[in-house]
Formats: C-alpha cells, structure tokens, sequence
C-alpha cells in the first residue's frame, strides 16, 4: 500500500504494522461501502519488505455500482483508469442502475399491442420462455373458448451458432 516512486520504477517501502492496515481495510470495505466488499487480504514479503495486498473480486453488474457511503453514490462512485480512479458522472451512475436486472421495457408496449393484461403477458411470456412456445388447438383464437396447447419448441428468443440472439 506505501511505495515510493524512484525514476520509472516502484519500490516498496514497507510498513510498520501490516497487520492493523489489513484489518483496518477490510473492516472500511466491509462498514463503508455499499454493497459491503470482501476482498482477499494477504501480508507478503516483497524486496525484503511486508507489503499488504488486496484482491477485490468484480461485482456482479446487479449490484453495481459500489461505492462509498460517507460521499453518496454519485459522488462516492469511482472506475479505475490505468493506475488511477476515475470518479463517474452522475449519467454514468444511473446507467449502471438502469442496468440491474431483467430489462422489462416491452411488456407494457405487447400488453398494448395484444390487448392482454400485463399479469397475462408476463405469465404466458414465462411459460415461453420455461416450457416453450404455444400453438392454437383449433381456428378461433379470438374465440373465448379458444384452446392453446404447449409444443415443447423452444423458439422464444432463438440462438445462432454462436449463442448470440
């Protein structure tokens, strides 16, 4: 965590109690940032000096961004940009937020265009997705007592050969 810059080079410059700092940082990563950080804190020798080393793991996109509670999250949201950090705008923020999870922004547009509720879009867009596409089971589908049957046809969001849809 101390180094000291000599020309083009690093040098460690050691500290006097690796032992506090790794125990102070984990506990600043666990109490002061939201979502709490577990990194992996290690003390090792390095040019014959006790250096600390940290491996924070990445987070999952539906839990960015982390950030620092003491500044809030725009202020307190930072990227890393080569060998320093970069704060992110506030856009750069809410992208992030708009970004969590399972984007839903077409329910309300089919529900419009069927004529369907959206508890009934969402229900017949898992069974879809789930257990396969439907097919009519006769000709009058506007018909109240239309019958649908499950083809087990997985052709709600087709792959190509590389996986992509």
């Amino acid at each position: 965590m101390t180094w000291n810059r000599q020309g083009q080079n690093f040098a460690a410059a050691g500290l006097s109690n690796p032992a506090k700092l790794a125990s102070d940082f984990a506990s600043m990563c666990s109490s002061e940032m939201d979502p709490a950080i577990r990194p992996l804190i290690q003390i090792h020798q390095f040019e014959g000096e006790r250096v600390v080393v940290a491996e924070i793991p990445e987070l999952d996109p539906a839990h960015r961004p982390c950030f620092y509670i003491g500044a809030g999250m725009t202020k307190g949201s930072f990227v890393r940009v080569s060998d320093g950090d970069r704060r992110l705008s506030a856009y750069e923020v809410q992208l992030m937020l708009s970004s969590r999870g399972q984007p839903r922004d077409d329910e309300p547009e089919l529900a419009a265009l069927t004529g369907l509720s959206d508890p009934t879009v969402r229900r017949w867009l898992t069974i879809m997705r789930d257990e396969g596409t439907v097919e009519l089971a006769g000709n009058q589908p506007r018909s109240k007592k239309a019958r649908y049957r499950r083809t087990r046809q997985q052709t709600l969001f087709p792959q190509n050969a590389t996986g992509r849809q």
